[in-house]
This record gives structure tokens, sequence and C-alpha cells, in this order.
């Protein structure tokens, strides 16, 4: 019989997932920043929520402080004064600015009052006038056009939007915590037709693996799912877990067996093998296993085959 139908699954959602950020509070030059990674499925169900995930320390970030009159020489009735308006980092006193001016005869300096501030964008300079007025007549003695530099993008990683096929390329998106802009490109599968195999990456709580799809180009699996990939490529992956996950080990397997780890950590599947089931389960230390790990079940087991003996009066 054919055209039978399955019903909607609500819960297997595909690997086309787009991690986001909320409640960004930027980096500055001296502290770091920090917001919540929240990953949806392209239908729009949220799969994940991170709270806390730290942005670096930004040393060009820098919150320009309140401009100062420095090495000021007064003018006298017929002599003419001078002063210097220096701006520094409110953060870390880095110096952002400096200007010389002279005071004509007979004019008394005033502190300097900053006027027309804009603030810079991801890609627009921001500026500010710092004037001075004589602090007897009000008349303006200088004024400053200073600029404050843009910010620059801060992208996220890129995520898929569009998978790749044998026919055509792929899309990729990642989008700014600043300012919500998108970018996005294509990536292209081999041209040598290479088809493609379903691998399957099972995740327990409090863990995700991050696939490593090449140059500086990564995938995160943070709730179980299946992703496409090319049949005669390898493809190398880490596993994450988080200080709760409650064992002092895991282990990975491929397809039921044990998958060795790489020098660097990661994991990689081997090319043709299909279909590939990735799965981890969490362990704890036993010298007796011949990897020195053996798995929470292996305990378990281990634990009523000792109960049964103890009651039958034999070894277990």
């Amino acid at each position: 019989t054919e055209g039978k139908e399955l019903a909607v699954d609500p819960d297997n959602h595909t690997g086309n997932n787009t991690a986001n950020r909320e409640n960004e509070v930027p980096a500055t030059c001296m502290a770091k920043g920090s917001y919540t990674e929240v990953v949806t499925c392209e239908c729009g169900v949220e799969l994940s929520r991170t709270e806390g995930k730290e942005l670096a320390v930004d040393p060009n970030n820098h919150t320009a402080g309140d401009p100062v009159k420095e090495n000021e020489v007064a003018a006298a009735c017929d002599t003419a004064g001078s002063y210097e308006i220096a701006a520094y980092c409110a953060a870390c006193g880095t110096e952002l600015s400096r200007t010389y001016h002279t005071v004509p005869a007979g004019h008394v300096a005033g502190d300097p009052v900053v006027e027309n501030e804009t603030a810079p964008t991801c890609t627009e300079t921001g500026s500010r006038d710092v004037a001075v007025y004589c602090a007897v007549c009000g008349e303006e003695i200088s004024r400053d056009a200073v600029a404050t530099p843009a910010r620059g993008h801060d992208w996220g990683a890129w995520t898929v939007v569009t998978p790749a096929s044998d026919t055509a390329d792929g899309v990729e998106r990642r989008v700014c915590g600043r300012c919500g802009e998108t970018e996005e490109r294509a990536f292209a599968r081999t041209a040598e037709g290479t088809g493609e195999k379903i691998v399957k990456f099972v995740n327990m709580s409090k863990m995700h693996y991050v696939l490593r799809l090449g140059a500086d180009e990564t995938y995160t699996v943070y709730n179980s799912a299946t992703v496409q990939w090319y049949a005669n490529k390898p493809l190398t992956f880490e596993v994450y877990t988080y200080s709760s996950f409650g064992y002092e080990d895991y282990i990975v397997y491929l397809n039921g067996r044990v998958l060795t780890a790489n020098g660097d950590g990661s994991y990689t599947v081997p090319a043709g093998e299909e279909p590939v089931i990735i799965t981890v389960v969490g362990a704890v230390k036993d010298d007796s296993a011949p990897n020195g790990k053996l798995s929470f079940w292996e305990l378990l087991i281990r634990f009523f085959r000792r109960i049964i003996a103890v009651f039958s009066g034999k070894e277990a």
C-alpha cells in the first residue's frame, strides 16, 4: 500500500536549529560580558536555553569618561593663556583624546561641557562636541568634535539555515549579538558526487556535541538530532558536559562500540560507515574495567549480581 501517512511528530525536530542571544551584557575593556543562548528549531520551538554564557573582555570597547581640563595656564588682562582637554576611559583609564587650546587675553576658561553627543553603533562612528566657555562673559572659547570609534559587529557562530544537497549549495547564517544584523553565506558539498549519510547524535542531560565542519566552521547539537554528512568523509566532533553531569567521566559509543578519543580529545566518525549512531554513557572509575571505566548500567548490573550472591550464599 503506497502513500500511507505518518502523523506529525512534535518531538522530531530537525538539525536546522538557530542559536540566538538574549539578555546580552556587552564586554568592556575591563570586564567580561554575558548572554543567554537560546536554540530554536526551524519550526519555532525552543530546544534549549543556556544562561550565563561569557563574552571575552573587549580591549577596544572603552567607555568615554567626562572630559577634563589639564595643564592650564590662566590668561591675564594682556596675556593669552592655554589649556588641554583630555578624555580617558572611565573603566581602565586609557587616554582616548587630547587637544590643545589658547585662551584669549581677558577671558577665564570654564570647565569643558559635552554637547551634541551621538553614541557609536556596530558600523557607525559616534561623536560629541567638547565646548569651553568663558566663566565670566559666557563667550565660546573653543569647540572640539571628538569621534568615538564604531564598535564593530559581535558575530555569533554560523548556524545552518538550509542544508546542502548533492545538487545545491547550503546556506548558513550568523547574527550580531549587539545589533541583531544577520549575515548569510553559501557552503558547498565536494564536487565528487559523494552522496550523503545520516549521523544521529543522542544526547544525555547536561551535555552537547560540537561538530567540526571545516576550517573555523562548527555546528552545535544541543538536543538529540540527525545530521546529514558526506558519505566518503570523516566527521570530527567534541563532547561537552556540564558540572552537574553526575559522573566522573563518560564513554562515547559509535554504533554500540566504544569510540576512542583523538589526541586532542575530539572523536572521529570514519568515512564510509553508515548508518551512524553516536551515544554517550556516563561512567565512573573502576580499575577492573579494561579501559579503567564502567558505565552506570554496568555498575548497576554488578550491584544486583552482588545482592543476589549475598542472598544465595554464592560469590557474584
